[in-house]
């Protein structure tokens, strides 16, 4: 029989055993928000963001009933590696604001919808 210290998981390491928990609960707090029926209490523009020169495209969600210098908290989201701003936009901005939160989601440089910059490695060809 294997033995482990107290605090350490047999075959395997605390922090892969937290970031599965972790995952766990978000998939469970957004399998059931996906449930939930907006209400359409919140309101969605475009942006743009400059990043070293190069336009990024955005999305920005915020309460409807939002009052002119009112403090709000705020989240931004953009995907680990990859993907689009529009799979944030349908999934996840709109649950947050219309919880109270103003949203940012981006499409990162050179997808989706925002620019890209030209890095030569040679002269410019003609």
């Amino acid at each position: 029989m294997m033995k482990t210290r107290p605090g350490k998981f047999r075959g395997g390491n605390r922090l892969g055993f937290i970031s599965v928990m972790i995952l766990t609960l978000i998939l469970v707090v957004f399998a059931g928000a996906s449930a939930v029926a907006l209400e359409g209490n919140y309101e969605q523009r475009e942006v743009d963001i400059w990043s070293d020169g190069t336009r990024l495209s955005g999305d920005l969600f915020y309460p409807s009933n939002i009052k002119k210098g009112q403090k709000l908290p705020a989240i931004i989201m953009s995907h680990g590696w990859g993907g689009l701003k529009s799979h944030l936009n349908n999934t996840y901005a709109p649950y947050f604001a219309e919880a109270g939160y103003v949203v940012l989601t981006f499409d990162y440089r050179g997808w989706g919808e925002s620019d890209s910059r030209l890095v030569l490695i040679d002269e410019m060809p003609e």
